[in-house]
C-alpha cells in the first residue's frame, strides 16, 4: 500500500508554516514502526492553492484526510479532483470533522471515517485494506495510552515549525504534544466531542526527553505546546518545568485565566515559559456566562497583569458575534478591559464566533439564544479574511449565527467597531504584518 496523509491548503490563513501537522505526523510515525510495509508520504499542502495540490500530489493506493471543519470544504473539493486523476484510489478521513459527523462525511463520498484519534484504528485499517474487507467507519474501543507513541516523524517533512513568540524573529521552532483534552465544557468548543472532557497526560521526562532530542538533532531552541489546556494539573507543571529548565529552550503554550497563580507563573518563567496564549473570548459578563465560560471578566484582566508582572507575554484571543452578546455594550465592555490592561500584552487577535460541528451551540443553538444562519462550511471562516486561488485576499464580516436580541446589522456593526478598535493597536497589527511578511 502507498498511503498518502494530506495537510490541507488554507487560504482562511496568511501566514502558513507556521505549526506542522502533528497529527499525521504521528500517524506516520506509527505505521513506519507498526507497518513498515506501508510506504507512507506525508504532503504539506497547507500553502498551496487547490489546483496546485491536486496537480502535484503523487499516484496512492489511498489518500488519507485529517481536518477541521474549516479545512473541510476544501479537501472535498480536493478529493474530487484526485478522484478524477487517481479513479481506483481510496479516500480515507479523520479529524474533529469527522468525528462530529462521520454519516454526513461518508454521503460526501469519502470512502472511511476514523473517529477520535487514529494511530491504533489505521493500523486496523491497513490490516483490512490488505484482507480487502475495510469498514466506513473506524472507533477506537478505548483511549489510547499516550506512551505507547513514538515520536511524531518530523523527518517527513522539510520544516519543523515557525515563528511562533510575538517579540522574537526566531522563525525556527517545533511543536509539542504533552497532553490530550480538556476537561471545560465551553458552548463555542468541539474539543469535547473529540476528547469527552477526558484529560490525558504524558510523562513529563518524555515530554521534556522529546525537546531534548528536537534541540539536539534539529538545532530547535523554541517550542509551542498543542495542547488545549496546559496547567490543568498543577502538579504536572511543577514537575515539568523543573525537569524542562537545564535544557535552556523557549516555549509557549495555552491555558485558562483561572488556572494560574503568581509563584506558578514565576515557576514557568524561570522555566523558558515566555508566553502564553488566553482564550479570554469575551470581556462582557453576558457573553462568558452564555458560553459556558465559567470565568468573569476580572479573571481575565488579572491573568493578563500577571503574565505582565511575571515577565511573559500575553496573548488575547477574542471573540465577536457569540451567544449573549449584545449591540455595542459587549463591544464597550472589550474596549473598556484592553484599555486597561494596555501595554501588557503583546498580542491581541479577534475571530468571529463559528458554531463549529460537535460543539454545544451546534447540538442546541436555541439554548443558547442563536439560530445557525448556515450549515454550509464554504461560508466558515473565524478570520476575517481569506487567500484567493489567485493569491489575493479578502476581508469579509458574515455572521454565521444569528443572535436574539440583535439584528444582522447590528452584529456586523459590533465587528466592525471591534475591528476599528483593534486596528488601533500595535499589539494587532505586529501579528498581522508578521504574518504577511511569513506568507509572501
Amino acid at each position: 500500500m502507498k498511503l498518502v496523509l494530506i495537510s490541507p491548503p488554507q487560504p482562511y490563513l496568511l501566514a502558513h508554516h507556521t505549526q506542522v501537522p502533528l497529527g499525521l505526523l504521528y500517524l506516520s510515525a506509527v505505521l513506519k514502526r507498526e507497518r513498515p510495509q506501508v510506504d507512507v508520504v506525508v504532503a504539506d499542502c497547507s500553502g498551496m492553492s487547490i489546483t496546485e495540490a491536486a496537480e502535484g500530489l503523487p499516484e496512492a493506493d489511498v489518500f488519507g484526510y485529517s481536518c477541521t471543519t474549516l479545512d473541510y470544504p476544501t479537501m472535498k473539493d480536493l478529493r474530487s479532483r484526485l478522484e478524477v486523476r487517481f479513479p481506483g484510489a481510496m479516500h480515507i478521513i479523520g479529524g474533529p470533522h469527522v468525528t462530529a459527523l462521520p454519516t454526513e462525511t461518508l454521503l460526501d463520498g469519502f470512502d472511511v471515517a476514523f473517529i477520535r484519534e487514529a494511530e491504533k484504528t489505521i493500523l486496523n485499517f491497513v490490516d483490512d485494506w490488505e484482507r480487502k474487507i475495510t469498514k466506513e467507519v473506524y472507533d477506537p474501543q478505548q483511549w489510547l495510552d499516550l506512551e505507547w507513541l513514538p515520536r511524531p516523524d518530523r523527518a517527513a517533512l522539510d520544516w519543523t515549525g515557525g515563528r511562533v513568540l510575538a517579540n522574537s524573529k526566531d522563525d525556527k521552532s517545533a511543536n509539542i504534544m504533552a497532553s490530550r483534552g480538556c476537561p471545560f465544557d465551553c458552548a463555542f468548543c468541539a474539543s469535547q466531542v473529540m476528547w469527552k472532557r477526558k484529560v490525558r497526560w504524558r510523562e513529563p521526562a518524555d515530554v521534556v526527553a522529546e525537546i531534548a532530542e528536537c534541540q539536539k538533532e534539529l538545532g530547535t531552541e523554541v517550542f509551542r505546546f498543542s495542547d488545549d489546556n496546559m496547567t490543568t494539573s498543577r502538579k504536572w507543571t511543577e514537575e515539568f518545568c523543573k525537569l524542562v529548565k537545564p535544557l535552556d529552550v523557549q516555549w509557549r503554550l495555552s491555558f485558562r485565566v483561572d488556572s494560574i497563580t503568581p509563584g506558578l507563573l514565576d515557576t514557568m518563567r524561570e522555566a523558558g515559559c515566555v508566553e502564553a496564549g488566553l482564550g479570554i473570548e469575551s470581556f462582557d459578563p453576558v457573553v462568558l456566562k452564555a458560553m459556558h465560560k465559567r470565568v468573569k471578566p476580572e479573571d481575565s484582566i488579572n491573568a493578563v497583569k500577571m503574565l505582565h508582572e511575571a515577565g511573559m507575554g500575553a496573548r488575547v484571543l477574542l471573540m465577536i458575534g457569540t451567544p449573549g452578546e449584545t449591540h455595542l455594550k459587549t463591544v464597550e465592555h472589550n474596549i473598556k478591559a484592553l484599555e486597561e490592561i494596555r501595554g501588557q500584552y503583546v498580542y491581541v487577535t479577534l475571530t468571529m464566533f463559528t458554531p463549529l460541528p460537535g460543539c454545544p451551540v451546534w447540538q442546541l443553538p436555541n439554548k443558547y439564544g442563536v439560530k445557525i444562519l448556515s450549515k454550509d462550511f464554504s461560508k466558515y471562516n473565524l478570520c476575517f479574511v481569506r487567500r484567493e486561488e489567485n493569491g489575493t485576499v479578502s476581508r469579509t464580516i458574515q455572521p454565521l449565527v444569528a443572535i436574539d436580541g440583535m439584528t444582522m446589522a447590528q452584529q456586523v456593526e459590533n465587528a466592525e467597531k471591534m475591528l476599528a478598535y483593534l486596528e488601533t493597536i500595535p499589539e494587532y497589527w505586529k501579528g498581522r504584518e508578521e504574518a504577511k511578511d511569513l506568507a509572501d
